[in-house]
Protein backbone atom coordinates (compact mmCIF):
# COMPACT_ATOMS: atom_id res chain seq x y z
CA UNK A 1 0.00 0.00 0.00
CA UNK A 2 3.01 2.03 -0.12
CA UNK A 3 3.42 2.98 -3.99
CA UNK A 4 1.26 4.77 -6.68
CA UNK A 5 0.15 2.21 -8.44
CA UNK A 6 -2.36 0.72 -5.51
CA UNK A 7 -4.37 4.12 -5.58
CA UNK A 8 -7.81 3.01 -6.59
CA UNK A 9 -9.61 5.59 -8.75
CA UNK A 10 -13.57 3.93 -8.16
CA UNK A 11 -15.87 5.30 -10.70
CA UNK A 12 -13.72 6.59 -13.61
CA UNK A 13 -13.37 5.43 -17.17
CA UNK A 14 -10.34 3.25 -17.85
CA UNK A 15 -8.75 6.03 -19.94
CA UNK A 16 -9.28 8.26 -16.63
CA UNK A 17 -7.94 5.87 -14.24
CA UNK A 18 -4.91 5.22 -16.41
CA UNK A 19 -3.79 8.82 -16.48
CA UNK A 20 -4.61 9.68 -12.55
CA UNK A 21 -2.28 6.85 -12.54
CA UNK A 22 0.59 8.57 -14.37
CA UNK A 23 -0.38 11.77 -12.53
CA UNK A 24 -0.13 10.17 -8.88
CA UNK A 25 2.92 8.57 -10.49
CA UNK A 26 5.09 11.65 -11.65
CA UNK A 27 4.21 13.14 -8.23
CA UNK A 28 5.01 10.44 -6.26
CA UNK A 29 8.36 10.43 -7.67
CA UNK A 30 9.74 14.36 -7.85
CA UNK A 31 6.75 15.64 -5.53
CA UNK A 32 5.83 18.02 -8.07
CA UNK A 33 4.97 18.21 -11.72
CA UNK A 34 4.24 20.96 -14.05
CA UNK A 35 1.23 21.17 -16.45
CA UNK A 36 3.41 21.09 -19.55
CA UNK A 37 5.32 17.87 -18.12
CA UNK A 38 1.69 16.05 -17.79
CA UNK A 39 0.65 17.01 -21.28
CA UNK A 40 3.93 15.88 -22.38
CA UNK A 41 3.50 12.60 -20.37
CA UNK A 42 -0.01 11.83 -20.84
CA UNK A 43 -0.40 13.10 -24.77
CA UNK A 44 -3.41 14.82 -23.70
CA UNK A 45 -4.24 18.82 -24.03
CA UNK A 46 -3.88 21.52 -21.27
CA UNK A 47 -7.57 21.41 -20.79
CA UNK A 48 -7.56 18.14 -20.03
CA UNK A 49 -4.58 17.93 -17.49
CA UNK A 50 -6.29 21.03 -15.67
CA UNK A 51 -9.56 19.09 -15.53
CA UNK A 52 -7.69 15.83 -14.21
CA UNK A 53 -5.77 18.39 -11.70
CA UNK A 54 -9.04 19.67 -10.08
CA UNK A 55 -10.49 16.23 -9.79
CA UNK A 56 -7.76 15.30 -7.74
CA UNK A 57 -7.69 18.10 -5.90
CA UNK A 58 -10.93 17.79 -5.16
CA UNK A 59 -10.41 14.18 -3.65
CA UNK A 60 -7.69 15.45 -1.82
CA UNK A 61 -5.05 13.41 -3.39
CA UNK A 62 -3.02 16.52 -4.46
CA UNK A 63 -2.48 20.04 -4.62
CA UNK A 64 -3.21 22.17 -7.43
CA UNK A 65 -0.43 25.20 -7.50
CA UNK A 66 0.26 27.97 -10.07
CA UNK A 67 1.65 26.18 -13.05
CA UNK A 68 1.06 22.88 -11.86
CA UNK A 69 0.25 20.06 -8.81
CA UNK A 70 1.90 18.92 -6.24
CA UNK A 71 1.85 15.70 -3.19
CA UNK A 72 4.00 17.56 -0.92
CA UNK A 73 2.96 19.48 2.47
CA UNK A 74 2.67 22.49 2.60
CA UNK A 75 1.00 24.89 5.12
CA UNK A 76 -3.10 24.04 3.81
CA UNK A 77 -2.19 20.44 2.11
CA UNK A 78 -1.25 17.50 3.84
CA UNK A 79 0.31 15.00 1.72
CA UNK A 80 -1.00 11.23 1.11
CA UNK A 81 -0.07 8.47 3.72
CA UNK A 82 1.42 6.86 1.19
CA UNK A 83 3.44 9.63 -0.08
CA UNK A 84 4.62 10.06 3.32
CA UNK A 85 5.38 6.84 4.46
CA UNK A 86 8.27 6.94 2.03
CA UNK A 87 9.64 10.22 2.88
CA UNK A 88 12.80 10.43 5.59
CA UNK A 89 12.30 7.37 6.33
CA UNK A 90 16.11 7.00 8.32
CA UNK A 91 14.95 10.19 10.32
CA UNK A 92 11.67 8.45 11.25
CA UNK A 93 13.00 5.18 11.96
CA UNK A 94 15.61 6.72 14.31
CA UNK A 95 12.76 8.34 16.01
CA UNK A 96 11.17 5.56 16.10
CA UNK A 97 13.45 3.48 18.05
CA UNK A 98 14.25 6.14 20.84
CA UNK A 99 10.24 6.05 21.37
CA UNK A 100 10.21 2.71 21.46
CA UNK A 101 12.41 2.57 24.74
CA UNK A 102 9.81 4.69 26.41
CA UNK A 103 7.51 1.52 26.23
CA UNK A 104 7.39 -1.00 29.19
CA UNK A 105 5.76 -4.82 29.05
CA UNK A 106 2.65 -4.57 30.55
CA UNK A 107 1.83 -0.17 28.91
CA UNK A 108 -1.49 0.24 27.47
CA UNK A 109 -0.29 3.11 24.01
CA UNK A 110 -1.70 4.49 22.15
CA UNK A 111 -0.61 5.02 18.47
CA UNK A 112 -1.66 7.70 15.72
CA UNK A 113 -1.99 7.03 12.47
CA UNK A 114 0.63 8.72 11.20
CA UNK A 115 3.27 7.00 8.63
CA UNK A 116 5.90 7.56 12.04
CA UNK A 117 3.36 5.88 14.04
CA UNK A 118 3.43 3.01 11.53
CA UNK A 119 7.53 2.23 11.76
CA UNK A 120 7.06 2.92 15.66
CA UNK A 121 4.56 0.06 15.78
CA UNK A 122 7.00 -2.33 13.90
CA UNK A 123 9.82 -2.00 16.80
CA UNK A 124 7.13 -3.59 19.58
CA UNK A 125 7.11 -7.31 19.51
CA UNK A 126 10.33 -7.36 22.28
CA UNK A 127 8.03 -4.66 24.49
CA UNK A 128 5.18 -7.48 24.98
CA UNK A 129 2.69 -7.71 26.86
CA UNK A 130 1.09 -4.65 25.38
CA UNK A 131 -2.32 -3.21 24.84
CA UNK A 132 -2.28 -1.07 21.66
CA UNK A 133 -4.85 1.23 20.85
CA UNK A 134 -4.85 2.81 17.28
CA UNK A 135 -7.14 3.64 13.88
CA UNK A 136 -4.23 3.06 11.56
CA UNK A 137 -5.58 0.27 9.03
CA UNK A 138 -1.48 -0.12 8.56
CA UNK A 139 -0.84 -0.69 12.32
CA UNK A 140 -3.62 -2.67 12.72
CA UNK A 141 -2.21 -5.05 9.83
CA UNK A 142 0.82 -4.98 11.07
CA UNK A 143 0.16 -5.94 14.87
CA UNK A 144 -2.96 -8.31 14.55
CA UNK A 145 -1.24 -11.67 14.59
CA UNK A 146 1.37 -10.65 16.66
CA UNK A 147 1.66 -12.33 20.30
CA UNK A 148 1.62 -10.80 23.28
CA UNK A 149 -0.22 -7.92 21.48
CA UNK A 150 -4.09 -6.96 22.32
CA UNK A 151 -4.80 -4.99 19.88
CA UNK A 152 -7.91 -2.54 20.21
CA UNK A 153 -9.04 -1.38 16.65
CA UNK A 154 -10.80 2.12 16.42
CA UNK A 155 -13.52 1.67 13.97
CA UNK A 156 -15.62 4.48 11.86
CA UNK A 157 -15.02 5.44 8.28
CA UNK A 158 -11.89 4.36 6.15
CA UNK A 159 -10.12 7.91 4.99
CA UNK A 160 -8.04 6.68 2.13
CA UNK A 161 -5.67 9.97 2.59
CA UNK A 162 -4.67 8.86 6.23
CA UNK A 163 -4.96 5.21 5.51
CA UNK A 164 -7.34 5.04 9.11
CA UNK A 165 -10.53 4.52 10.48
CA UNK A 166 -11.87 8.31 10.92
CA UNK A 167 -15.37 10.29 11.53
CA UNK A 168 -17.88 10.52 14.72
CA UNK A 169 -17.72 6.90 15.41
CA UNK A 170 -13.76 7.24 15.43
CA UNK A 171 -14.05 10.07 17.81
CA UNK A 172 -17.00 7.98 20.02
CA UNK A 173 -14.97 4.95 20.35
CA UNK A 174 -11.72 6.95 21.15
CA UNK A 175 -13.44 8.64 23.89
CA UNK A 176 -13.62 5.82 25.54
CA UNK A 177 -10.07 4.44 26.40
CA UNK A 178 -7.93 5.31 29.10
CA UNK A 179 -4.04 4.36 28.80
CA UNK A 180 -0.77 5.09 29.95
CA UNK A 181 1.23 6.65 26.84
CA UNK A 182 -0.38 8.16 23.40
CA UNK A 183 2.56 8.36 20.82
CA UNK A 184 1.48 11.04 18.45
CA UNK A 185 2.63 12.87 15.10
CA UNK A 186 2.07 16.02 13.59
CA UNK A 187 2.03 18.14 10.68
CA UNK A 188 4.35 21.17 11.77
CA UNK A 189 5.16 22.41 14.98
CA UNK A 190 5.10 26.34 14.91
CA UNK A 191 7.21 27.73 18.25
CA UNK A 192 5.30 26.01 20.23
CA UNK A 193 2.02 25.38 18.48
CA UNK A 194 1.04 22.25 17.43
CA UNK A 195 -0.58 21.99 13.89
CA UNK A 196 -2.66 20.31 11.73
CA UNK A 197 -3.05 20.46 7.81
CA UNK A 198 -6.64 18.97 7.92
CA UNK A 199 -9.18 20.08 10.12
CA UNK A 200 -10.96 16.62 9.93
CA UNK A 201 -7.60 14.75 11.49
CA UNK A 202 -7.97 17.06 14.43
CA UNK A 203 -11.38 15.94 16.46
CA UNK A 204 -9.59 12.21 16.60
CA UNK A 205 -6.91 13.32 17.15
CA UNK A 206 -7.59 14.76 20.66
CA UNK A 207 -9.96 12.23 21.37
CA UNK A 208 -6.47 9.81 21.39
CA UNK A 209 -4.62 12.53 23.14
CA UNK A 210 -7.21 13.17 26.15
CA UNK A 211 -7.12 9.03 26.70
CA UNK A 212 -3.54 8.84 27.18
CA UNK A 213 -1.93 9.99 30.72
CA UNK A 214 1.42 10.57 29.03
CA UNK A 215 2.13 11.84 25.67
CA UNK A 216 4.92 11.40 23.62
CA UNK A 217 5.33 13.62 20.18
CA UNK A 218 7.27 12.08 17.04
CA UNK A 219 8.04 14.59 14.67
CA UNK A 220 11.02 14.61 12.52
CA UNK A 221 12.83 17.95 11.87
CA UNK A 222 11.57 18.76 9.06
CA UNK A 223 8.47 19.75 10.78
CA UNK A 224 9.96 22.19 12.79
CA UNK A 225 9.82 25.51 12.41
CA UNK A 226 6.65 25.37 10.02
CA UNK A 227 2.94 26.42 10.26
CA UNK A 228 0.10 24.57 9.21
CA UNK A 229 -3.49 25.97 8.62
CA UNK A 230 -5.02 24.62 11.59
CA UNK A 231 -4.22 24.57 15.78
CA UNK A 232 -3.88 21.35 17.74
CA UNK A 233 -2.86 22.79 20.72
CA UNK A 234 0.03 23.67 22.56
CA UNK A 235 3.44 22.08 23.19
CA UNK A 236 2.93 22.10 26.93
CA UNK A 237 0.71 19.64 26.50
CA UNK A 238 3.34 17.39 25.73
CA UNK A 239 5.77 15.57 28.66
CA UNK A 240 8.19 14.15 25.28
CA UNK A 241 9.07 14.95 21.92
CA UNK A 242 11.19 13.39 19.83
CA UNK A 243 12.78 14.44 16.98
CA UNK A 244 16.17 13.68 14.83
CA UNK A 245 19.58 15.18 14.83
CA UNK A 246 18.70 17.36 12.05
CA UNK A 247 16.93 19.33 13.75
CA UNK A 248 17.53 23.34 14.39
CA UNK A 249 18.70 23.67 17.92
CA UNK A 250 16.50 27.34 18.37
CA UNK A 251 13.64 25.39 17.97
CA UNK A 252 14.51 22.62 20.44
CA UNK A 253 15.14 25.05 23.07
CA UNK A 254 11.22 27.06 22.24
CA UNK A 255 9.95 23.72 22.90
CA UNK A 256 11.83 22.93 26.05
CA UNK A 257 11.16 26.23 27.35
CA UNK A 258 7.32 25.31 27.42
CA UNK A 259 8.61 22.07 29.79
CA UNK A 260 9.00 19.60 26.97
CA UNK A 261 11.43 16.75 27.51
CA UNK A 262 13.26 16.71 23.65
CA UNK A 263 14.73 13.76 23.09
CA UNK A 264 17.25 14.14 19.89
CA UNK A 265 17.70 10.81 17.74
CA UNK A 266 20.57 10.59 15.33
CA UNK A 267 19.58 8.82 12.12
Amino acid sequence: MTGPDSWDFAGLSVAQRRRFQQIMKLLYVNGFATVEELVETLKVSRMTVHRDLDELHNRGSLMKVRGGATVARTENFESSWRYRRNQHQDWKLAIAQRAAELVEPGDSIIIDPSTTGHIFCQLLRDKTPLKVVTPSLAIIADLAMVSGIELHVIGGVYDPHFNAFMGANAEEEAAKFRVDKAFMSTAAVSGHTICHSQARAIALDRQLFNAAREHILMVDSSKLGHTALHVFGDASEWQWAITDSNADPAHLEELRGVGVEVAVAQP
